[in-house]
């Protein structure tokens, strides 16, 4: 007689299942940060691909043009260009939007007219995705409506910029917060140049105003000298992509250096308490959302990724195109 198979309910204890729970928690909880970490090491990627994409860009404007654009038209005119009056949307960053294979946005706009103009409402309020960077999750708003009203031919509501041009380590307007020696000098390699390098008088490979460079203005070595790097717009009202006040960066304010509680920009302030709680002469500088470095592009077209503690004389140096510095970034 064959014997009867005895059979059980399956199923798991109340015990069971919890621990099953917990396993799986601890799994996402092992996994997560592996996750967050692939993402941001892909937008980190890309960022650095952005920055690439300026550099072939410069470098193109540079070899049709033979120099390279005008960091903006700050309070003046470029002499031989036609067409273009201070205070427009002129800035580098619209110069080589061509180069972009954005010709319709550059077409856009009125260079013959302010940028506050109607005719530039639409140009100066359109994004371009090349200019932000992904791991900053104010990028996904790049129209900011904070900017800087110094007069009324600035747009206030304006396209941020991640990826500013760089004026070296140049006298701001005002004393060098961060040297040691605060007064502009030619021998003071942390503050140099006037007011951001206006009439030309600045260090770095753009200056404020709508005075033009060339590669041969470079001493120091194309792959020694700072072009552009990454910035933070919603930490600087003052930071505009086709703004004349600036689109553009200074070298002698330590990488990384954020905002304080009382030096942001918040929704409802005025212009006036805008400019009097964030100070240009501290960010204005380079910063990142990528964890302990920032992003710079050198002349010559290449970029790396610097750690915030570098010794900030090597970013003096690298800042200045005919310095005759001996320290370079690594």
């Amino acid at each position: 007689m064959q014997a009867r198979r005895r059979t059980t309910a399956s199923g798991f204890t109340l015990v069971e299942l919890l621990v099953v729970i917990a396993i799986i928690a601890v799994l996402i909880a092992l996994l997560l940060p592996a996750v967050q970490g692939a993402r941001e090491s892909a937008r980190r990627t890309q960022c650095g691909n952005n920055l690439k994409q300026i550099g072939v860009a410069l470098q193109a404007y540079h070899t049709a043009n033979s120099r390279l654009p005008a960091g903006a038209f700050y309070s003046s005119t470029e002499p031989g260009v036609s067409g273009v009056v201070a205070n427009s949307p002129m800035t580098w960053a619209s110069a080589i939007l061509p180069q972009l294979e954005a010709l319709p946005h550059y077409d856009a706009f009125n260079f013959a007219r302010v940028m506050s103009d109607a005719a530039n409402l639409t140009a100066v309020t359109t994004p371009v995705p090349g200019y932000i960077c992904p791991s900053d999750p104010e990028g996904s708003q790049p129209i900011r409506d904070d900017r800087c009203r110094l007069t009324t031919a600035y747009a206030q509501r304006h396209m941020a910029l991640w990826y500013p041009g760089s004026v070296g380590p140049v006298w701001p307007g005002a004393a060098c917060m961060f040297c040691t020696d605060t007064a502009s000098s030619a021998s003071n390699p942390c503050c140099q140049g006037s007011n951001y390098g206006e009439n030309g008088n600045g260090p770095g490979m753009f200056v404020r105003w709508a005075v033009p460079i060339t590669f041969d203005h470079v001493r120091d070595g194309l792959s020694n000298t700072i072009l552009a790097g990454e910035a933070l717009p919603g930490e600087n009202l003052h930071n505009m992509a086709f703004g004349p006040n600036m689109p553009l960066s200074a070298t002698n304010i330590p990488i990384n250096t954020f905002v304080t509680e009382s030096e942001r920009l918040l929704p409802g302030m005025t212009d006036a308490q805008r400019h009097a709680a964030n100070r240009h002469q501290r960010m204005q500088g380079y910063k990142s959302r990528h964890v302990g470095v920032c992003g710079f592009l050198r002349a010559d077209g290449s970029m790396t990724f610097v750690d915030e503690t570098v010794e900030p004389a090597i970013l003096w140096a690298m800042g200045t195109k005919a310095g005759r510095e001996t320290l370079a970034l690594p």
